[in-house]
């Protein structure tokens, strides 16, 4: 199984504006026993080549010299794969598919982070053969991506999903970490402006392939996006870390 990690975003709700990337925002992470500071998508990266994934991609946008010299200096085995214009999350996904070819791969957003550590694990990295997506309860699933679950066997399936819904169809939302076949790249719309991902998952699902759920804490996930909270966010990366 392969590794992917979209960091392309400008950062507009953090107030950053480009100045430099989101996804180089701190977080603390644990490194050979003690607690530092690291990038979040550098947290995220290790976190995957600690769970065995060898081959990682990371989608930059060619123009952010800072965070592609910081990758090439401080993550030199990973892949950099650029998004050379900003069409959606789904669009620098796609950017991807040539880099891919395992059957299945591991996608995480390069601005959000599953803190417990055998979060991977849960999803059934590196070893599932079929997609999983993680998701968390919440009370305004409006501004999520938004999962229809109905319980068989034991599991959780997921039956139907929307981006950011009027109307939710439950009040599960997507976390941005997902295990993927390599079929999905064909799911896109590619002519669409704005490409996202949420609607080539439900193409998958309407084609027959299963996909599962597994289901996490709210505060299992965080994410750097907004600045207003950054600070909470840091403090939960901390106390993660220091009750292990």
């Amino acid at each position: 199984m392969q590794g992917l990690i979209t960091a392309a975003g400008s950062g507009t709700r953090t107030g950053l504006n480009g100045r430099f990337r989101k996804e180089m925002l701190p977080i603390y992470h644990m490194d050979s026993g003690k607690i530092v500071l690291r990038p979040i998508v550098e947290s995220i990266y290790l976190r995957m080549k600690g769970i065995g994934i060898k081959s990682i991609g990371i989608v930059l946008d060619p123009s952010d010299s800072r965070t592609i010299d910081y990758v090439r200096s401080y993550l030199p085995d990973a892949e950099i794969l650029y998004q050379p214009e900003r069409r959606g999350y789904g669009d620098a996904v796609l950017r991807a598919s040539s880099f891919i070819e395992d059957d299945m791969f591991l996608l995480n957003a390069g601005d959000g982070l599953l803190l417990p550590q055998d979060s991977y694990g849960k999803l059934g990295v590196p070893s599932s053969e079929i997609p999983v997506l993680s998701v968390m309860k919440v009370d305004n699933p409006q501004r999520y991506g938004n999962a229809s679950i109905e319980e068989r066997s034991g599991e959780k399936l997921v039956t139907d999903l929307l981006e950011k819904p009027e109307v939710p169809v439950s009040n599960f939302a997507i976390c941005a970490a997902y295990v993927l076949p390599r079929s999905i790249f064909g799911m896109f719309d590619q002519d669409s402006r704005n490409v996202e991902l949420t609607p080539a998952i439900q193409k998958l699902i309407r084609s027959g392939t299963e996909v599962r759920a597994v289901e996490f804490q709210k505060s299992d996930w965080i994410s750097v996006g907004v600045a207003s909270e950054y600070v909470r966010i840091l403090q939960r990366s901390y106390d993660s870390l220091s009750v292990q």
